[in-house]
């Protein structure tokens, strides 16, 4: 195999979701794992910032939601947001979060395609 014919993709579920990059030939490397995969693919080297839309790679758009206080707003709707490891789906734009114990929260809001949000919560001793 020589380098000439060699090309970078990067390969993409069928929503368009980033699954890994690939070198090799297009017949002997590419293909096959497209096919293996059930994956679309695209030429160029990108990671999971990125995904496949109907116009080509494009970069994931920030997601929109803020934490004010103990509020989340903006929150894609429907998302999901988890809480230090644990998720929990939310079907409105805001949500109000409550603590039962003190101590630093992680907090992360997903919504395809949006990149994740991810926050800080540091909930006083009561």
């Amino acid at each position: 195999m020589s380098e000439a014919n060699e090309i970078k993709t990067s390969l993409f579920s069928q929503a368009g979701k980033f699954i890994q990059t690939a070198e090799g030939e297009l017949d002997l490397v590419i293909l096959p794992t497209v096919q293996a995969l059930n994956a679309r693919w695209a030429a160029g080297e990108y990671d999971d910032t990125y995904y496949l839309t109907s116009n080509g790679v494009e970069p994931r758009p920030p997601n929109p939601a803020r934490l004010v206080g103990s509020d989340l707003l903006d929150l894609p709707c429907p998302c999901t947001i988890t809480i230090n490891g644990v998720a929990y789906a939310c079907e409105d734009d805001h949500a109000e979060l409550e603590f039962d114990q003190a101590g630093t929260y992680r907090i992360v809001v997903s919504k395809w395609p949006y990149l994740d949000a991810e926050f800080g919560y540091e909930n006083p001793a009561q």
